[in-house]
C-alpha cells in the first residue's frame, strides 16, 4: 500500500455506520478495510498493540472473572494469565503484520474511535505511526467533531450502555485541544482534516457518502449500512436507574449482554435525550479556550441552537423520572402480571428489578442452543 488512511472520528458520529458499511465491503485494487478479527471496529487491535490503558483494563476485567480458592492458587492463575495475555498480544501483533504486509491496494483505511480518548497518548499515537511506516510511504487523519453540548450527551449515553455512571456535567466536557492536537503534532497538519458532525450539510444527510466525498472513496450507495444507536430519552432513564438501583447479580453480565439490552431499549420511542442549557452552558463557558482552538482549528464555529425543553436534564433526579408510558412499555415486555401492577408512580428500585428481569430474559433468549452428544 502506499497511503495509510486513519479515521479518528468522535464517539456518536456516525462511526458505527462507516465501519460496519466497510466491512466485508471496502476491498479492491484501490481501496481495503482490512479484517484483523471478527469485529468492523478496529478499537480492540489498536488497544491490545499500541495503548497501555487498554491494556490493563483488560487485563483487570478478566482477572476479575477469575475465582482462586486460596493464595497459592490465586498466584498459579495469575501466572498463567500473564502468559496467555502475552500469547494473545503477540497473535494480534502477527495478525496485524500479515495483513498489512500482504496488502496489494493503493490505500488501506483504519477506524477506532480509541483513538480519539485522552487516555491514547500522544507517544502511543507515534508508536502506532511508525509500525505502520514499515507498509506506507504516506498518511492521511481524518476525523469528525461533536459540537460541545451534543458530545456530552452522546458520551453520557455511551458510558451508561455498559457503565454505571454517575451523572457528572463537568467530567462530560471535552477537552478538544488535548484529543485531537495530538495528531497534528505526529503526523503534521496539513495531513489531519477535521470535520465538523453536521449531517445537513453531508450528501443526502449521510456522514458515508461525505466521508467517501472527502477521500475519493467510490463506495455505491445501496451498500452503505446506517446505525441508530441513541436511545430516547425516556430509555436513557429507565437504563440509568438500572444502572444504580439493579440487583448485585447485574454486574456480571458482559458487555455483549448489556450491549443486547441497549439495542432492544433503541426500540422505545420518545423524546430525544437532552441537558438542559442552564446545567451544560456554564461548563461550556470554562472551556471556551478548548472550544475556540478547534473552531480556529477547522474554520467552522461548533455553536448550537439550543432550545429549552420540558424533559431537558437538569440533575440526576430527573433521571429517575418515568413517564407512566415507559414504564408500561418495559411491564409490557415482562408479563400481563407486570402489567396490572404497573403504575404511574413507581419506586425506583421496583423499576430496576423489573429491568433486571427484563434483561435476565433476553439473555436467557438469546443463548447458543447446545447440541446434545448422541
Amino acid at each position: 500500500m502506499k497511503n495509510c488512511v486513519i479515521h479518528v472520528g468522535m464517539h456518536k458520529t456516525g462511526t458505527s455506520s462507516l465501519q460496519q458499511s466497510f466491512y466485508q465491503q471496502l476491498d479492491n485494487d484501490q481501496w481495503l478495510y482490512p479484517i484483523f478479527d471478527k469485529s468492523e471496529n478496529h478499537n480492540r487491535i489498536l488497544g491490545m498493540l499500541f495503548n497501555e490503558h487498554f491494556l490493563l483494563k483488560q487485563k483487570n476485567n478478566r482477572l476479575k472473572q477469575l475465582n482462586p480458592k486460596n493464595q497459592l492458587e490465586e498466584n498459579e492463575i495469575i501466572e498463567n494469565f500473564v502468559g496467555k495475555f502475552t500469547n494473545e498480544r503477540q497473535s494480534l501483533l502477527a495478525i496485524w503484520d500479515s495483513v498489512l504486509s500482504k496488502c496489494t491496494s493503493e490505500n488501506v483505511l483504519i477506524s477506532g474511535e480509541i483513538l480519539c480518548s485522552l487516555q491514547f497518548t500522544e507517544i502511543e499515537i507515534a508508536k502506532l505511526r511508525d509500525t505502520i511506516k514499515k507498509y506506507s510511504s504516506s498518511f492521511q487523519i481524518i476525523g469528525y467533531v461533536r459540537s460541545p453540548k451534543s458530545y456530552m450527551e452522546s458520551a453520557f449515553q455511551q458510558t451508561l450502555k455498559t457503565n454505571n455512571v454517575k451523572l457528572n456535567f463537568n467530567q462530560l466536557c471535552i477537552d478538544y485541544r488535548k484529543v485531537f492536537e495530538k495528531f497534528d503534532k505526529v503526523f503534521s497538519k496539513e495531513n489531519v482534516n477535521l470535520r465538523k458532525f453536521d449531517p445537513a450539510s453531508f450528501p443526502n444527510s449521510c456522514v458515508v457518502q461525505d466521508f467517501c466525498k472527502q477521500l475519493n472513496i467510490g463506495f455505491p450507495v445501496e451498500a452503505i449500512k446506517k446505525t441508530n444507536e441513541s436511545l430516547s430519552h425516556p430509555a436513557v432513564c429507565l437504563l440509568y436507574t438500572y444502572r444504580h438501583y439493579a440487583p448485585l447479580n447485574s454486574k456480571f453480565f458482559s458487555n455483549q449482554q448489556n450491549h443486547l439490552l441497549v439495542n432492544h431499549l433503541t426500540e422505545l420511542s420518545g423524546d430525544k435525550f437532552k441537558f438542559a442549557p442552564s446545567a451544560v452552558m456554564p461548563i461550556i463557558e470554562a472551556n471556551k479556550n478548548s472550544i475556540k482552538w478547534l473552531e480556529e482549528r477547522i474554520g467552522i464555529t461548533l455553536d448550537e441552537t439550543i432550545k429549552e425543553s420540558e424533559t431537558d436534564i437538569h440533575c440526576e433526579n430527573d433521571l429517575f423520572q418515568h413517564q407512566y408510558e415507559s414504564l408500561q412499555w418495559l411491564a409490557a415486555k415482562l408479563s400481563p402480571s407486570h402489567v396490572k401492577q404497573c403504575r404511574p408512580e413507581m419506586p425506583s428500585e421496583t423499576v430496576a428489578f423489573w429491568m433486571y428481569e427484563w434483561h435476565s430474559q433476553l439473555v436467557a433468549q438469546n443463548k447458543p442452543n447446545k447440541r446434545n452428544n448422541p
